[in-house]
């Protein structure tokens, strides 16, 4: 992966940036919304203009971004096929490592910037809820060290079944250069197998993500119904625990991802000689 970025440093950092600009425009929307109804139930506008001051930051960052990464990928996910089609190995190794590269540069532009974002405002959705309510605070605090319990558990188990899908996928072209039909539906066949055992261990890791969350989102809206609290503050509370779910929901599939590249670049590293 660093091969692939050397000698772009710069505009690395420019998309880590506004990848970092619209994280905090996430994490601060909650509170301008709840800033905006406090002040429209007290007859001002201030946290009107406030709201879509912090919008129009956001939207700003995230179009920029978009016009950036796409093309800085495109010059990336070119130059690093090409040196994948130079490594010597069996053509049915590149046919596969080609996608997987794919998948890599994809990662990359797509899913990387999410992960920065979500860690970025998972953090300052924490200092937000830990402002508001010391009690929802270490409820999500204890949410989230559950739901790294449970991806801690499962991340062997998914390199596993990564590792023999990867191993399978590289055999492709060579299955298909033998045009016999058993052959193809044996090789299809493992490739599903591998793929659904992958997705049943995703579920797994989302179902308990997901009720650790709704857990979290009653106790939030129990705890502000019992407490003295402003309509605005309660509605950003609200508000701020429903993200943190949001996040949680993210977390499944983004490890997901992380740990199918990890067995990726170990091949694009390691590339094996015919």
């Amino acid at each position: 992966m660093r091969a692939m970025l050397r000698g772009r440093g710069w505009r690395v950092a420019v998309s880590i940036i506004l990848v970092a600009i619209e994280a905090a425009v996430g994490v601060v929307l909650p509170f301008a919304i709840g800033v905006a109804v406090q002040d429209s139930v007290e007859g001002s506008s201030r946290g009107v203009i406030f709201l879509a001051a912090t919008g129009i930051v956001g939207a700003a960052a995230a179009v920029v971004r978009r016009l950036h990464d796409a093309r800085f990928y495109a010059a990336v996910r070119l130059d690093a096929t090409i040196a994948v089609t130079e490594q010597d190995t069996a053509l049915s190794v590149k046919a596969a490592r080609v996608p997987m590269l794919g998948e890599v540069v994809d990662f990359l532009e797509y899913s990387l910037p999410d992960v920065v974002a979500s860690v970025l405002a998972f953090v300052g959705v924490l200092a937000f809820l830990a402002t508001l309510d010391l009690g929802v605070f270490f409820a999500a605090l204890a949410v989230a060290a559950a739901i790294a319990v449970v991806h801690a558990i499962t991340t062997a188990r998914t390199l596993r079944l990564n590792r023999a899908y990867n191993d399978e996928a590289e055999h492709q072209v060579e299955v298909i250069e033998r045009a016999d039909a058993a052959d193809v539906r044996r090789h299809v066949s493992l490739l599903n197998s591998w793929m659904v055992k992958i997705s049943d261990v995703d579920v797994v890791t989302f179902l308990v993500s997901g009720i650790l969350a709704t857990a979290l989102q009653v106790y939030a809206v129990i705890a502000a119904s019992g407490r003295d609290m402003e309509v605005g503050s309660m509605l950003s509370l609200v508000m701020y625990v429903v993200e943190f779910s949001l996040l949680a929901a993210l977390l499944p599939s983004s490890w997901q991802q992380y740990l199918r590249l990890q067995d990726i670049l170990g091949r694009l590293r390691a590339p094996i000689t015919p």
